[in-house]
């Protein structure tokens, strides 16, 4: 990526949020971005390579930060016996499903725009790895 400027990219992160939120990522386009944002939209293919670039660039922290947060949750978990598993189960379940839903209230703009308008696979790639994540909790649960 190319170097930063100071409030560039704040600028440019914030409009393409809007016009993503606004028409989807199909409908969504880089030169109104750069237009809102002040910037040639050389400067955002300079920095993000592409549309997807840009998207990916607002959405991935948030999605890996979810992925973390659950990847930390189910290690705690398995860190128990399996006594303790069975005692504690519904506290952890219900402990760490209020954790997802506050995290992604916190960060409900790029899980909005992750859900209704990701681009290619992104999505389907994202409910995967929560699924694989789950599926092997699970597995060394039973």
């Amino acid at each position: 990526m190319a170097s930063r400027v100071e409030g560039f990219d704040e600028k440019i992160l914030a409009c393409a949020k809007e016009e993503f939120l606004e028409k989807g990522y199909t409908d969504a386009s880089i030169r109104t971005i750069a237009q809102n944002a002040g910037v040639s939209t050389s400067t955002i293919y300079t920095r993000y390579s592409d549309k997807e670039g840009l998207f990916r660039f607002l959405v991935e922290p948030a999605a890996k930060g979810l992925k973390e947060l659950l990847r930390q949750s189910f290690s705690d978990f398995s860190s128990l016996t399996g006594h303790e598993q069975n005692e504690k189960f519904m506290e952890y379940s219900d402990r760490g499903f209020e954790a997802v839903i506050a995290y992604i209230y916190e960060y409900f703009s790029e899980f909005k725009l992750l859900i209704t308008g990701a681009p290619g696979n992104y999505y389907q790639e994202f409910l995967e790895g929560l699924v694989q994540l789950d599926t092997d909790c699970t597995k060394k649960f039973l």
